[in-house]
């Protein structure tokens, strides 16, 4: 099950990755301007989750998980074979604006079992999903230039993401999925109590938060920064996907560092090491003068970028322990602030150009540092913490935050 659960990060990596690297070509194919083509795609993945999310994934708490989570797995299969067959932009619009909820319910479950599941060791468990994740994203630019050398684009592509989401389905529909034991008063909760936990857990809301900030220099910067390297320095397809691939190899490379460092740097000290430094190197990043240099600082950032996700996510839902539906809840009512995100770099992008845009992205690591500077220990450890390195649960006892 452990595998099953990973994969579903895999797999959504990989079908959310193939249009935001694609936009230059949905951009030609449909006659769009810049910003609408990374703008609307990237709102679009958002703009009905606001709405229907935070509803599914509290109806989800009140029962057994595993048939919300099949729906929106088979859901997401569905979507991704409306957009391989749209004819023209609005139809690729609804398959995008339905993907959203179908994806945040299968997704959000799966993590949310994942962490009932290895809730001793959470920090190192994400880190497992998120190199999973990477690796999802690592197969979608595998996957485009292999189908243009074959004559195929991105349709294909999102043929290719619908028949990895019903092999999974597949998959779930034979095998149990983890229920976590609930209190009582946690079988039923509404939305009005899960906005009200936000409210007075302040280390759940500001992790919340940066949980947000972190989708930055993930599907965005690379809608945002296919156009901007397409623009500035004049790169293909292939070009860009080497790129976007040192991306992504320094996260994978992060990543996998992260759950070896947490066994002897405490997960906060980390984190504000890795953004402190993270935020210098994107700067440089945007400014890249031509391809290698360009690689070389993508896999810079890539890899100082990895630690943020998992511990962020981990110290969300250490705030209420064995309440993980309650912490992916309350996670999805952000979603206005997320999906108006993209659309207001489309606007800064339409107006002030990419590279503005591209620099607001150094949001993440910024923000992520604010957060972990405010809510946790101020003294960082700048050398390692060898007396923990015999316990899991000792590093976690350190970080993670006690409920309000």
């Amino acid at each position: 099950m452990l595998v099953a659960l990973l994969a579903v990060e895999f797999c959504d990596e990989l079908a959310s990755g193939v249009l935001p690297a694609s936009t230059p070509e949905v951009q030609a194919a449909f006659g769009l301007t810049a910003g609408l083509a990374a703008g609307l795609i990237l709102v679009g993945f958002q703009a009905l989750s606001v709405f229907v999310e935070p509803l599914l994934l509290l109806r989800a708490s009140r029962g057994p998980r595993r048939p919300f989570l099949l729906a929106g797995l088979f859901g997401m299969a569905a979507c991704c074979l409306l957009g391989a067959a749209s004819t023209g932009w609005a139809v690729l619009l609804l398959s995008v604006l339905l993907y959203g909820p179908a994806s945040g319910l299968g997704v959000h479950l799966a993590q949310a079992a994942l962490m009932d599941e290895r809730a001793g060791e959470r920090e190192r468990a994400m880190a497992r999903w998120c190199l999973w994740g990477l690796l999802g994203d690592a197969a979608a630019f595998a996957l485009l230039p292999v189908l243009a050398w074959a004559g195929l684009g991105w349709r294909s592509a999102m043929l290719v993401c619908a028949a990895a989401w019903v092999l999974l389905s597949s998959a779930f529909h034979r095998a149990p999925v983890h229920e976590a034991a609930s209190a009582p008063d946690e079988a039923k909760p509404s939305l009005r109590q899960a906005l009200g936990e936000a409210l007075r857990n302040r280390r759940l809301l500001a992790w919340t938060v940066g949980g947000l900030l972190c989708a930055l220099l993930d599907e965005i910067v690379v809608a945002f920064g296919a156009l901007h390297l397409s623009t500035r320095l004049g790169l293909g397809p292939g070009a860009r996907s080497l790129a976007f691939g040192a991306l992504l190899a320094g996260q994978i490379v992060g990543v996998a560092l992260v759950e070896r460092l947490l066994v002897t740097i405490r997960p906060l000290d980390l984190l504000r090491v890795s953004t402190a430094m993270g935020a210098v190197a994107y700067v440089a990043w945007v400014y890249a003068p031509g391809l290698a240099s360009c690689a070389v600082l993508a896999f810079v950032v890539g890899a100082l970028a990895a630690p943020s996700y998992p511990i962020v996510e981990a110290q969300a839902y250490a705030s209420l322990p064995g309440r993980s539906g309650t912490v992916a809840a309350v996670g999805s009512l952000l979603g206005p602030f997320q999906a108006a995100l993209p659309l207001a770099l489309a606007w800064v992008a339409d107006g002030a150009g990419l590279t503005a845009a591209m620099l607001a992205l150094v949001m993440q690591p910024v923000g992520v540092f604010a957060i972990s500077s405010l809510v946790g220990p101020r003294k960082v450890a700048w050398w390692p913490v060898n007396h923990h390195r015999g316990s899991a649960n000792d590093v976690r006892a350190v970080s993670s935050p006690q409920r309000h």
